[in-house]
């Protein structure tokens, strides 16, 4: 069967679009979806700690988002819109989305004074998408300068300082994302203890979201996209952890799409979880895939003919579970997706959350 890109496509309502997150974070809704049962049913996040196997191993993703949407004026006057996709501070050139496109080489100026000139080169017009060259742009610039990366479908009415403190996990500690791994979000620091108290353990990873993560499918069908890479570190700590999880048959949940992908990158049959302090992976999972290296998925609600869409498609279907899949819709995820529209939940990354199990 060729799974074709309209096979993953839901209506979804405008106002159910998240403009802000819950607060506290934790007080957001919680979808349950039992694969076994074929059964959902509706909590809150704080609510986690019931939902879940005793003695779990939660994995989280410590990835830092940057303000990394630089706003600058063309040559000829009019706005435009940067988002460097991919940062090293030690080199001179990086790559960004460019809006709107422009049809020539150009250069530019960064930042209110002007300060830093910029080179911009093609690499594919069509997309948007430019090298920048630009010796002096550092984090400490961002810092100063940029803005939180928000998908552009978020439209929120808060200061800058907040939306960054939206927008970053309790336990965002180091890398270069350019947006957020959302399941995330919905931890907070008393949420943490609660479980940390009822015997769970925490294990960490990174995996630097960029493209590969967001980058729309635009071929019909879906087994022809690409995933750009993305890159992960996975450390000898949490190898040890997960494999003595394995060994041991303890259940593993992974906190959102970005550590499933990962967790399945980082994972072989015969050798167990594999550390590692740097590595590549444009994993696309999507059905019929067998997912091997976590047992629940605590995850957001997706975007239509996504990516993430997709891979929550495959773990709620064939071989992961007795359903083969036909199409989003005829799905168990595609039912609890009916069920949350017309339950009023809260969608996308700052929306309500679902768990998996």
């Amino acid at each position: 069967m060729t799974l074709t890109l309209d096979l993953f496509n839901y209506d979804l309502p405008a106002d159910l679009i998240a403009h802000t997150p819950a607060k506290p974070a934790d007080t957001s809704r919680l979808m349950l979806v039992n694969r076994q049962t074929q059964t959902i049913s509706h909590y809150k996040f704080h609510q986690l700690d019931r939902l879940i196997p005793p003695n779990s191993l939660f994995v989280f993703n410590i990835t830092k988002v940057r303000p990394v949407r630089l706003i600058t004026a063309k040559p000829s006057g009019g706005k435009l819109e940067i988002l460097i996709t991919d940062f090293n501070p030690h080199r001179q050139t990086f790559t960004a989305w460019v809006k709107p496109g422009l049809k020539n080489i150009a250069s530019i100026h960064l930042g209110p004074h002007r300060q830093i000139q910029a080179k911009l080169t093609s690499i594919n017009q069509k997309d948007h998408y430019f090298k920048i060259t630009a010796g002096r742009l550092t984090y400490q610039f961002l810092n100063q300068h940029g803005r939180t990366p928000l998908p552009p479908y978020i439209k929120p009415s808060a200061p800058e300082k907040t939306l960054r403190h939206w927008y970053q996990s309790v336990f965002a500690k180091t890398g270069f994302s350019i947006a957020a791994p959302t399941a995330s979000l919905h931890f907070t620091k008393r949420l943490l203890k609660k479980l940390s108290n009822r015997g769970h353990q925490f294990a960490y990873l990174q995996l630097d979201v960029g493209l590969g993560t967001f980058a729309p499918v635009k071929s019909r069908d879906i087994s022809k996209h690409t995933m750009h890479a993305e890159t992960y570190s996975l450390s000898p700590k949490t190898a040890d952890l997960l494999n003595q999880a394995k060994a041991k048959k303890q259940p593993i949940i992974a906190v959102g799409t970005t550590v499933a992908r990962t967790l399945e990158s980082a994972f072989n049959p015969r050798q167990g979880f594999q550390p590692a302090s740097q590595a590549s992976t444009n994993l696309f999972i999507y059905p019929p895939r067998k997912l091997k290296a976590f047992d629940i998925l605590i995850t957001n609600f997706h975007l239509p003919k996504s990516t993430l869409l997709m891979l929550v498609s495959a773990f709620t279907s064939w071989p992961n579970t007795s359903q083969r899949f036909t199409c989003f819709s005829a799905n168990l995820i595609g039912q609890a997706y009916q069920q949350a529209i017309k339950q009023k939940y809260r969608f996308f990354s700052f929306g309500d959350a679902m768990i998996i199990v």
